[in-house]
């Protein structure tokens, strides 16, 4: 919105989140970001499935606020070819496109993946007992959950303050 906004000439509301990138449009550099946080509240159908993460340049961490590990949610992406794929893939077998699809169908509470060794987000190491990757989930939970407090987010829940907490 912000960058929508500046083009056409327009202020921005004292309360308005985020950056415009009007500049970059203009052919001028930005400084760089710390992070990015990214918010999405429904899906198809008007499904309400908020999803909060925040994302560095090696890391990104995933709320799922509405995840029980129950609750199927496939279809934001169902019978697109990708989907079709990975369905097929797991019923052949496939441990990892078992745990693929298990997880697109169903989420966790939490995600944390490390891009610069898993570029394409398949290892979820928010369970992991590694002392620093731990710190860096903290870091991000941290950053999440200050913005979220912020803006009185409606996904803010007693789950994710006993996280941080």
């Amino acid at each position: 919105m912000p960058t929508l906004l500046d083009v056409v000439r327009s202020e921005h509301p004292y309360c308005m989140e985020g950056k415009s990138f009007y500049r970059v449009l203009l052919g001028e550099n930005l400084p760089e970001l710390d992070h990015v946080i990214k918010d999405v509240d429904e899906i198809r159908n008007r499904q309400r499935l908020p999803m909060r993460s925040v994302q560095t340049k090696k890391y990104v961490y995933v709320f799922n606020a509405w995840s029980n590990s129950l609750r199927d949610v496939r279809e934001a992406t169902e019978n697109t070819f990708a989907d079709r794929r990975m369905q097929e893939l797991a019923n052949q077998g496939d441990p990892f496109w078992s745990a693929r699809d298990d997880l697109f169908e169903f989420r966790t509470k939490e995600e944390f993946y490390g891009y610069e060794t898993d570029p394409d987000a398949t290892i979820n190491l928010i369970d992991l007992s590694d002392p620093e990757i731990q710190a860096k989930i903290e870091r991000h939970r941290k950053l999440l959950l200050d913005r979220m407090v912020r803006t009185k987010d409606h996904a803010l829940t007693i789950k994710l303050l006993n996280l941080i907490g």
